[in-house]
């Protein structure tokens, strides 16, 4: 098993409080400017992070960035960590990222 000291981590959407933990982020490029979203620096005792401790190199971790549908989970803030209880890690964290657009017709 190829442990890394610093994994992938997922916040859980439900523990967030849309009002005090999420500030929008206008992101201007060329063309259209679009906002994001970030985490409010301020750490909540009531976030509640997911990691994978043994994820191999073979597995993948999805989720969503955006979802513009109301009733449902809008994003995924995640990150890394520094995870101090490995205590030899023999593995750097590596990732490859990629984006996908999906547009529905309501």
């Amino acid at each position: 098993i190829q442990k890394t000291n610093k994994p992938l981590t997922i916040c859980d959407y439900r523990s967030l409080d849309l009002d005090k933990d999420v500030r929008p982020l206008l992101i201007c490029g060329v063309g259209d400017d679009i906002t994001a979203y970030t985490l409010s620096p301020n750490a909540q005792d009531a976030h509640m992070w997911y990691y994978l401790s043994d994820m191999q190199s073979d597995e993948m971790f999805l989720f969503k960035i955006v979802d513009t549908k109301p009733d449902v989970a809008q994003f995924a803030f995640h990150t890394a960590f520094n995870n101090n209880h490995v205590s030899s890690p023999n593995a750097e964290q590596k990732s490859v990222e990629l984006r996908c657009w999906v547009f529905y017709d309501d």
